[in-house]
């Protein structure tokens, strides 16, 4: 993706209905498929020869899953923003970009069918 991508420094642990110590989702939700993305197909940016270079990115925070990888590190969700295309998972290390899908094949960061009424 590129090396511009901002991270909000953590929050402070999470309190209220749902919450679970520093996140929110159950430690028993189920786990993510992982597919790599190009990053050019989730971020507007130019190519460069060190990757692609991409401005107002930002990462909004650690997720459970780690980078298949670069071995432990908290992937960085990254969300629809500015020139963000697609949300997708961010390492931070690798700079891959990643989908992320249930085990029944539905996509894990888009509301799908989500209307506004």
């Amino acid at each position: 993706m590129s090396n511009h991508v901002q991270e909000n420094p953590p929050s402070a642990e999470r309190s209220g209905p749902g919450a679970t110590g520093l996140g929110r989702r159950s430690p028993t939700a189920p786990a993510l498929t992982l597919v790599e993305v190009d990053a050019s197909l989730v971020v507007e940016g130019v190519m460069s020869p060190a990757g692609l270079v991409a401005q107002d990115v930002t990462a909004v925070g650690q997720m459970r899953e780690t980078c298949p990888n670069c071995q432990g590190v908290p992937l960085q969700l990254v969300l629809r923003l500015n020139h963000v295309i697609y949300p997708h998972l961010f390492c931070r290390h690798c700079t891959r970009c990643f989908d992320a899908f249930f085990a029944d094949g539905r996509p894990a960061l888009k509301f799908a069918g989500m209307t506004l009424d």
